[in-house]
């Protein structure tokens, strides 16, 4: 049976939630140790997606975590804007009950279907090239571009499927623990087995 492009869960009241199906492939993961921002742990490898997966088209907004969690814990009020000070615990807690709500098996993705679906398909420091002007086309950051604030979803440029958001705006919880990447190849990573 082939898959849809795009999925939609209705989460009542007029609020819905967009998924995107992110097809199965190559990449190299990590960065080169020229990279500015660069971390030690970013190892560049070569990584193989073996099944597509689907991914938010938007960072989890306000309205939509209200609707299933029952309160927003957000500094940064609007209903369009993406959540924030949710622990991974509080990520994880969501999944669960967006799926139970649904009736879809949801959860966050690994860290490697994250920088896969970022990346789309590009292999520049950015989905959207190297340099920081680049960047302004697709993402709110820096205190001085984003007014230490912030912004509605989906008012940058997507990356190249489609997803909104991947740079800035707020911070993305990932499935696994955070550590240092494989030394070699590898199918579907996991991440470590425990960590932070």
């Amino acid at each position: 049976m082939k898959e849809s492009k795009s999925l939609t869960l209705d989460l009542g009241g007029g609020v819905k939630l967009t998924l995107l199906l992110i097809p199965a492939g190559e990449f190299v993961m990590g960065s080169p140790g020229r990279e500015r921002d660069r971390l030690e742990k970013e190892r560049m490898h070569d990584v193989t997606i073996s099944e597509a997966f689907y991914m938010g088209k938007f960072a989890v907004t306000q309205e939509q975590y209200e609707k299933v969690m029952g309160s927003s814990p957000s500094y940064f009020k609007g209903a369009k804007n993406p959540v924030e000070n949710v622990s991974w615990e509080d990520a994880k807690e969501f999944c669960r009950k967006l799926s139970a709500k649904t009736g879809h098996p949801v959860r966050l993705p690994t860290e490697t279907q994250w920088e896969y679906a970022c990346r789309a398909g590009t292999n520049t420091r950015f989905c959207s090239g190297d340099n920081d002007q680049d960047l302004d086309e697709v993402a709110w950051y820096g205190d001085e571009k984003c007014g230490r604030t912030t912004h509605p979803v989906g008012q940058k440029k997507p990356n190249a499927w489609g997803l909104y958001d991947m740079h800035g705006n707020v911070w993305e919880w990932c499935e696994d623990w955070y550590g240092s990447y494989p030394d070699g190849p590898a199918i579907d990573p996991q991440g470590p087995a425990t960590g932070n």
